[in-house]
């Protein structure tokens, strides 16, 4: 299989902004950006982001748009994850730019009782049967 291009996956929490009463002597807060690249070099499963459960409200990921090579297809796929199990909060196939899935910053609130929100980043192969379906329904969908 030759060498697919790679994806940048970032995420990070919720930008803290100081109190509108603060005076301007303090320091505004800043958040660290946590960057995480993902080399697409094989089929299946290739990275998971985990956003743990903090006192913020929200958990947030970009990804950077890059083209998806010719022949495969990403799935990029959020849930919540707590002790009663997984929650599927967001899933899209990407055939010919992440784009598709993420033109910009997409934000999720935790759910009661989340323990974290986790974004998975996969690679399969343009011919796997959903895949096929998929593209069949976004075709149709494109020519109405």
């Amino acid at each position: 299989m030759k060498k697919l291009n790679p994806i940048l996956a970032l995420a990070f929490g919720v930008t803290l902004a100081a109190p509108l009463a603060a005076s301007a002597a303090q320091p505004a807060k800043t958040v660290q950006a946590r960057t995480t690249e993902v080399v697409v070099n094989q089929w299946g499963p290739l990275a998971e982001i985990v956003r743990e459960r903090t006192n913020r409200k929200n958990a947030k990921f970009t990804v950077e748009q890059t083209r998806v090579d010719e022949g495969a297809v990403l799935e990029i796929k959020i849930v919540s994850r707590s002790d009663a199990g997984e929650v599927l909060r967001f899933r899209c196939l990407a055939v010919d730019t992440t784009s598709e899935c993420f033109e910009k910053t997409r934000q999720f609130a935790f759910l009661p009782g989340d323990d974290s929100i986790v974004l998975t980043i996969s690679a399969w192969p343009e011919h796997v049967e959903q895949v096929s379906e998929f593209k069949q329904r976004r075709q149709f969908f494109a020519k109405r």
